[in-house]
């Protein structure tokens, strides 16, 4: 159902296709949640962790990020 100018779809009762009106910032805020979560561990591993651990820990997620990117 297009609008009177001819655009894009109006969102009145809500037809098939159409997104609701407002602003939703759910998956920015997951994504800036994992960010957090990310920097949070690596700090604290930083302490703890010697630098060979490090260099495994590493490689695994290099390996582990370039297989779902490949597969996906």
């Amino acid at each position: 159902m297009k609008n009177f100018y001819g655009g894009k779809p109006s969102c009145g009762p809500r037809p098939q296709g159409c997104k609701p009106a407002g602003n939703n910032k759910w998956g920015d805020a997951k994504v800036f949640g994992a960010v957090l979560l990310v920097i949070g561990v690596t700090t604290i591993c930083a302490f703890v962790l010697p630098p060979k651990v490090w260099l495994v820990v590493l490689g695994g997620a290099l390996i582990f990020l370039g297989y779902k990117l490949f597969t996906s």
